[in-house]
């Protein structure tokens, strides 16, 4: 490229793409420059970083009904990675934060909607819990009782991450450093918090330290009736696996990519018949090919891992 050579397209306005043209915050010192938001954990660990927040999900509800005497459904409605800076805006502000100390792993919080803090402050106190738009920071008052509900949740929750939390003081409108620094990219688990005066919405958030390959997900029990695979069906049936059909590489371009709009469709360059892998926790298991048959299409083995026949290879 000659010195006379410009770029396209200058970075900020990469980043103002990506970024829906809203201006990041401004970060003390420098920065490094990314066309995307860092990864903490790796696409293929994702799946289990999910499962791992539906079981904080699951044990955050059963805390809620244990410490305050009435039902409470949480849900988790999806999981994203995100800055620890930025992270608090997809809640009306100030959000109640309910944060845990986990040593050097990072830390993890509870952040929920104020109207969403307000309902369970007047559930404990023995109030009807309804849910509304107030936005305000909680009194010294409802910031013990919330106190109270970040030290029931502790154990539990440690328990599920396989981790030892602590509790850390109530906050609202800001992370403390105990659970992340403003830079650090932050497991986000959605969450949709019901009583019986309506619902909105709460955040769980932990450091990628404390979420897998390290930690594992509580093992739910399984209500499936026993295969036929033995006196080891019921236990191989609480084995969770990622199976991943997976083709070979091809190639596209920028300009392509550039073009995408939803409902496009992304051509791989491979014949129908091509052949595809089955490959379980990243490993390949199986070969094939994806074949019509009366009933619909269906995935047809011709090379199995430790057996001879038609294949690849190792």
């Amino acid at each position: 490229m000659s010195q006379a050579a410009r770029p396209v397209v200058r970075p900020e306005e990469v980043s103002s793409v990506l970024k829906g043209g809203a201006k990041a915050p401004a970060a003390a010192g420098p920065t490094p420059y990314s066309l995307r938001e860092p990864l903490a954990i790796p696409p293929d660990a994702e799946p289990l970083a999910r499962r791992q927040m539906e079981a904080l999900a699951a044990v955050t509800q059963e805390a809620l009904l244990k410490d305050l005497g009435e039902g409470a459904t949480v849900e988790l409605e999806g999981f994203r990675q995100q800055r620890a800076g930025a992270v608090l805006a997809a809640l009306p502000a100030p959000a109640w934060v309910l944060p845990f100390s986990g040593g050097p792993g990072g830390g993890m919080a509870l952040a929920l909607h104020p109207g969403v803090g307000l309902a369970l402050v007047e559930l404990a106190m023995g109030g009807a819990g309804e849910v509304g738009e107030t936005a305000r920071p909680p009194t010294s008052l409802e910031s013990r009782v919330m106190g109270r509900l970040v030290r029931s949740l502790a154990p539990p929750l440690g328990r599920a991450l396989g981790a030892t939390l602590e509790p850390v003081a109530v906050t609202s409108g800001e992370l403390p450093e105990s659970v992340a620094a403003a830079g650090e990219t932050l497991g986000v688990g959605l969450l949709k918090i019901t009583m019986a005066k309506g619902s909105g919405a709460a955040l769980l958030l932990a450091s990628a330290g404390l979420l897998p390959p390290k930690a594992r997900p509580l093992a739910a029990a399984s209500t499936a009736k026993p295969g036929r695979v033995g006196p080891l069906a019921a236990r191989l049936d609480q084995v969770r696996l990622e199976a991943r059909p997976v083709l070979e590489a091809g190639r596209v371009s920028l300009s392509d990519i550039a073009a995408l709009k939803p409902g496009a469709v992304l051509r791989l360059e491979q014949p129908e018949d091509a052949l595809l892998d089955l490959r379980v926790e990243g490993q390949r298991i199986f070969s094939g090919r994806i074949v019509r048959q009366a009933g619909g299409t269906a995935f047809s083995v011709t090379w199995r891992r430790g057996r001879s026949g038609p294949g690849r290879g190792e």
